[in-house]
């Protein structure tokens, strides 16, 4: 009742039916809903566009983000500068969530293997060869943080684990030695004050050589070379 009153409301605007460029490409709105006051195409995919999503924390997004306006409302979510997703090719690979475990297969300092990892894991990837699949995992297992850093191989006969870490690729070879430390607190000794009971904040400072490439090893990417016989990871 709502919505066909302020499609009322509005009275029998003429509708932009058209097929017009927007960002260099010609995109059209296509909709005849049949509503009394005759709404069609542009004007109809205005009105729904801002009755739908009022209540939304982000109505542009999700409601063009569907498949029913890219083939619909093209133009109009264009026009409200959202590129609606494109339809994928025939045949092409689609990812498709099938499960979600409640807790992480490699827990750190819980799996056996991340005893020493202090911070967890950052990228990586998994490929599965003869059966098994193997984890080349970036590990942030020291401070300071993103810097120290080691590439691990993990490796599991399910997704899911149990996961055993097989070696270690290879490891940050700086020190890291640490050249300025200062603390926020309220005692006479620090100089950095105002703390908040609800905030621990520190600054550290740490030297590095930004010549050494094996000072942060990250990012593996697996690379099979079948002349060699042989996996290369690359990083």
């Amino acid at each position: 009742a709502a919505l066909l009153l302020h499609l009322l409301a509005i009275g029998r605007e003429a509708s932009a039916a058209n097929c017009t460029e927007c960002q260099g490409v010609t995109r059209c709105d296509d909709w005849q809903p049949g509503w009394p006051g005759g709404q069609r195409d542009s004007v109809a995919c205005a009105v729904l566009l801002s009755q739908d999503g009022a209540a939304r924390a982000n109505p542009l997004d999700e409601w063009c983000s569907s498949q029913w306006a890219a083939a619909h409302c093209h133009l109009t979510c264009c026009r409200q500068g959202h590129e609606p997703r494109p339809e994928p090719s025939p045949g092409a690979p689609l990812l498709r969530v099938v499960h979600q475990e409640p807790r992480p297969v490699i827990d750190t300092r819980a799996t056996v293997g991340t005893e020493d990892n202090l911070f967890g894991f950052e990228g990586g990837r998994v490929i599965k060869h003869g059966g098994i699949y193997y984890y080349f995992a970036a590990e942030m297992f020291d401070f300071p943080v993103d810097a120290n850093m080691r590439i691990a191989l993990w490796k599991a006969h399910s997704p899911l684990g149990p996961w055993t870490r097989v070696s270690t690729i290879e490891t940050s070879r700086q020190k890291y030695q640490q050249v300025a430390f200062e603390q926020q607190c309220n005692q006479p000794y620090c100089t950095w004050k105002d703390a908040a009971p609800n905030r621990f904040r520190m600054h550290i400072e740490y030297r590095c050589d930004p010549t050494d490439l094996l000072g942060s090893p990250w990012a593996p990417f697996p690379i099979f070379d079948a002349a060699e016989d042989r996996w290369h990871v690359l990083y």
